[in-house]
């Protein structure tokens, strides 16, 4: 191999590792949110968010990363500017596939809402 091909492989390896690395190392980040925490300092740990939106006085921030091929991210919830509550998505895939699949955050929150009123509905069946 010429060096000038050994160089661009170099490149490539690198830039692979560091973007593997970049997402679970977002993943562990999120771990680190806790409640009360300013949105600045979510900032500076999270980075910006892909989306936002706000209802009810409070804000929401949707994180979406990759770790392994699978989607996972998280939901960040303000209060006052301050962090009230953080959802994880790993749990449910599902809310991730309809944000990514949303055309707008009204469209995502009108979804989000109607697997609330279809998860209350089973609940009062049992």
């Amino acid at each position: 191999m010429n060096a000038t091909l050994q160089l661009r492989f170099g490149l490539l390896i690198t830039t692979c590792i560091l973007l593997i690395s970049c997402a679970s190392s977002k993943h562990r980040q999120v771990s680190e949110v806790v409640n009360g925490m300013e949105k600045g300092e979510v900032l500076e740990l999270l980075g910006s968010p892909q989306r936002t939106s706000r209802s009810n006085d409070r804000d929401h921030w949707l994180y979406v990363f990759y770790i392994d091929n699978q989607k996972s991210g998280a939901e960040v919830i303000f209060e006052q500017g301050k962090v009230l509550q953080i959802r994880r998505s790993d749990t449910d895939k599902s809310l991730m596939d309809d944000l990514m699949n949303s055309t707008s955050m009204d469209s995502y929150q009108q979804k989000v809402l109607e697997r609330r009123k279809s998860a209350e509905k089973l609940k009062d069946l049992e």
